[in-house]
């Protein structure tokens, strides 16, 4: 069973932009139209295309003089500051420089980890959900086990514990989801990280962590921490 897309269920469902409200969690803020007018370098014409987590308002100012200063560089393969950028991303996630791995963009670190622990075997997700990963992975025989949001519109923790055995490679997390906006329990999900990952790869996608406003949310970076 092909996963739904998250166009094909937008079109579904006929929730088109308000499918932030979905979630209940506080993850996606509006802005009075005093504060767009502030912050906004251009003016904003037609609608917002949220679904390509396109921000609207443009690069901010210190980011614009970041890239201006870089141009110096710009004719260089990018090799010769990996080193130092690996550093700084160990010591902001507590971990040593071997755990982390640099990607051009998070799909190519999706497709990467697609393929090596589900080819031959296969891969669990709920849907709908990201599919960079599953899509990805498909193209090299993987087979995808689907398993469907539950009632709540959140990832069915219990349903998908299940259905681990010996022939799954790796079971993916979205947490917050795309395209739902929900976010999992925190004790619900660093249980079952701690306990399916026994068995099997768990892949917790934690793009959208930086939105999450639950008061001390816990990243699976610390279940990682756990077993250095």
């Amino acid at each position: 069973m092909k996963g739904l897309s998250r166009r094909d269920w937008l079109k579904r469902t006929s929730l088109g932009s308000g499918l932030a409200l979905l979630g209940g969690t506080g993850i996606v803020s509006s802005l009075s139209a005093e504060e767009i007018k502030k912050y906004n370098p251009r003016p904003l014409a037609g609608p917002i295309r949220l679904g390509s987590n396109e921000n609207p308002y443009g690069p901010s100012e210190s980011m614009r003089k970041a890239m201006t200063a870089a141009f110096d560089n710009g004719c260089r393969y990018p090799w010769g500051y990996n080193a130092s950028l690996v550093k700084m991303i160990a010591q902001k996630e507590g971990v040593p420089e071997d755990h982390i791995v640099l990607t051009a963009g998070s799909t190519e670190g999706l497709k990467v980890a697609g393929i090596t622990f589900g080819r031959g075997r296969e891969i669990i997700s709920c849907t709908p959900t990201f599919l960079s990963m599953m899509e990805y992975a498909e193209l090299w025989g993987t087979e995808i086990n689907w398993v469907p949001l539950n009632k709540d519109l959140d990832f069915d923790l219990d349903e998908i514990e299940k259905r681990v055995s010996y022939e799954t490679g790796l079971v993916f997390l979205c947490n917050p989801n795309n395209p739902t906006g929900k976010l999992l329990p925190a004790d619900r999900v660093m249980d079952f990280c701690e306990t399916v990952s026994k068995r099997t790869v768990v892949f917790s996608d934690e793009a959208y962590y930086d939105y999450i406003t639950e008061p001390n949310y816990p990243s699976m970076v610390e279940l990682v921490k756990k077993r250095i």
